[in-house]
């Protein structure tokens, strides 16, 4: 299931369905009931059956076709919705919607508007949403209630959570990691070629890694900075292993790391330029798409 330049395209295997729909936004696919939970092209969210890309139910949300959805997520029959919108007279609003969805219908669970804010980076654990805005972090549950809230002066650039419920979030110069109680390490992050427009990444050890356009980094747990990694080739994007290593797209390579930051080439796509971050679907085989072609890999 693949977001292209302008439509959603759906692979079975390797026979690319005729049938394509209008990419807007964010997505979730949901495997066992093959339903791609989305946003139509006046922005309120849908279920689309897989492969006929049929419409199923749909939720009307707060702000309409002027409105991006930035992040939609499932937990259990409950939705979180994060968008961006236009305000009347000019300017962005930020809202935050919680939604429940089962066979008798839906409803809104909570919402959320935001007017002193251009933006929100939102990440889900169990049933804990962790969103930061501008100059803060709310912790919430799924009826948008608050839990606690950490105020600063940053504007956040993208956040993470882990099986702890400990966040990682990248601000401009730097990466903080912190707990609900405020407990936050800080790593300066060095300045030169831009960052991707990603959450950082976080292993089953706990080390993050921060993704730029030609380097990446490795930070610990306590902060400490362990190994950078830079390349002439462009990379775009990365993933972490069953075995917990990361695998990245680099250039025509995927490249995998060792936890010491030891690079070693898994396969080179000769000619091509890797655009995705691999992804591992549920029979553990490996999905990565290039300018020329979606690649599917398996261990032999």
């Amino acid at each position: 299931f693949v977001n292209a330049d302008s439509a959603w395209l759906h692979y079975d295997r390797a026979h690319l369905s005729d049938r394509r729909r209008r990419a807007t936004g964010d997505a979730e696919w949901d495997t066992t009931r093959n339903l791609v939970y989305t946003t139509d092209h006046d922005s309120q969210f849908v279920a689309v059956s897989i492969p006929a890309f049929g419409s199923g139910f749909h939720i009307a949300l707060v702000g309409g076709a002027n409105s991006t959805r930035t992040f939609i997520h499932r937990v259990k029959d409950t939705f979180v919705v994060a968008s961006i919108a236009d305000k009347i007279g000019g300017g962005k609003m930020t809202t935050l919607e919680t939604c429940d969805v089962n066979h008798e219908g839906s409803r809104r669970r909570g919402l959320l508007i935001e007017t002193e804010s251009r933006t929100v980076h939102v990440a889900v654990h169990n049933e804990i949403i962790v969103a930061a805005y501008s100059n803060r972090v709310d912790f919430l549950d799924l009826n948008l209630q608050y839990l606690r809230r950490l105020s600063g002066v940053f504007e956040p650039l993208g956040l993470s959570v882990d099986e702890a419920g400990r966040v990682a979030m990248r601000v401009e110069g730097a990466l903080w990691q912190f707990t609900v109680r405020g407990e936050c390490v800080s790593t300066a992050l060095p300045d030169g070629a831009p960052y991707l427009d990603t959450p950082p990444l976080i292993g089953y050890d706990h080390r993050v890694y921060v993704l730029g356009a030609r380097r990446i980094l490795a930070i610990a747990e306590t902060g400490a900075a362990e190994w950078m990694y830079e390349t002439a080739d462009k990379i775009s994007g990365a993933a972490i292993t069953g075995d917990d290593k990361l695998l990245a797209s680099i250039g025509s390579k995927l490249v995998r790391f060792t936890a010491e930051g030891r690079a070693a080439t898994m396969r080179e796509f000769y000619g091509e330029s890797l655009l995705t971050a691999p992804t591992f679907n549920d029979r553990g085989e490996l999905v990565v798409m290039s300018n020329h072609s979606l690649h599917c890999l398996w261990r032999g």
